[in-house]
């Protein structure tokens, strides 16, 4: 089975490669409890989806496949589309979901934070008097997949709450880390500051999850760290910040999710 890349890689030439289909082109098959009802119509359609292929995405990743759904024989009549058995904190679209054989449509799957593992999953595709075909596929959720336009930043984009500690004060606020566009292994965090809110530049390190804060200014501000984002929903930051008009201030910030 060929394995699908995440969202930042392109789809190619996944209509040449596609899964087999678990019915007959009549009939039942109950091996895989997978149901192409015609009733006995000689002119039922029959159809096939091509390109489908196993996918493997990270915890915060997406995968596309290019489908095609193809007329094999019968009269033709709408296919709808439908995904099952995607586990917790995933989803699934189709830029098109339903169509007159021959239609082509972008399958994405999703993963917001779902837990690791392997997960049996359905592509379905229904009509109203010709029965249904399933084919099953095989959904990996592992670690991230390093994007090939922004690497690692890819575990760490998202809205936070921001925890910080400070020489003289506390607070607790958002923050958002976006990536940096066309740039590998770095983010912005906007909201490092807590009294002295900010945007600074992070650079991540993708084998050992270290942060490294490059002395950088933002108004009057001057700043500099290091941290890790070991765990990407709880990303710690150790940094100083000096100012020539405002008191320095030795600062761990916690941003989690």
């Amino acid at each position: 089975m060929k394995k699908i890349v995440s969202l930042f890689i392109l789809a190619i030439a996944f209509a040449a490669c596609s899964k087999p289909d678990n019915n007959t082109t009549t009939g039942n098959n109950n091996n895989n409890n997978n149901n192409n009802n015609n009733n006995g119509n000689p002119n039922a359609m029959q159809f096939i989806i091509n390109g489908l292929t196993d996918a493997t995405i990270g915890k915060k990743d997406s995968a596309m496949m290019a489908l095609g759904i193809k007329l094999e024989k019968g009269t033709q009549e709408k296919v709808t589309l439908s995904v099952t058995g995607l586990p917790a904190n995933t989803s699934s679209s189709f830029s098109t979901e339903s169509g007159i054989p021959d239609f082509g449509t972008l399958l994405t799957i999703r993963s917001n934070n779902a837990a690791q593992g392997t997960y049996p999953i359905k592509v379905i595709g229904t009509t109203a008097n010709s029965g249904s075909k399933t084919y099953d596929l095989t959904l990996k959720i592992g670690g991230s997949v390093p994007s090939p336009t922004i690497g690692c930043a890819i575990d760490v984009i998202g809205n936070f709450t921001r925890k910080a500690t400070c020489t003289s004060y506390n607070s607790t606020d958002p923050a958002k880390i976006d990536s940096m566009a066309n740039i590998k292994d770095q983010a912005r965090i906007t909201g490092i500051g807590a009294i002295y809110p900010g945007t600074i530049i992070i650079k991540l390190n993708c084998a050992t999850k270290a942060i490294t804060v490059d002395p950088q200014t933002w108004d009057v501000f001057s700043i500099s760290g290091t941290g890790s984002f070991a765990n990407p929903d709880s990303i710690y930051i150790n940094y100083t910040v000096t100012s020539s008009m405002y008191p320095t201030q030795t600062c761990t910030s916690v941003f989690t999710r």
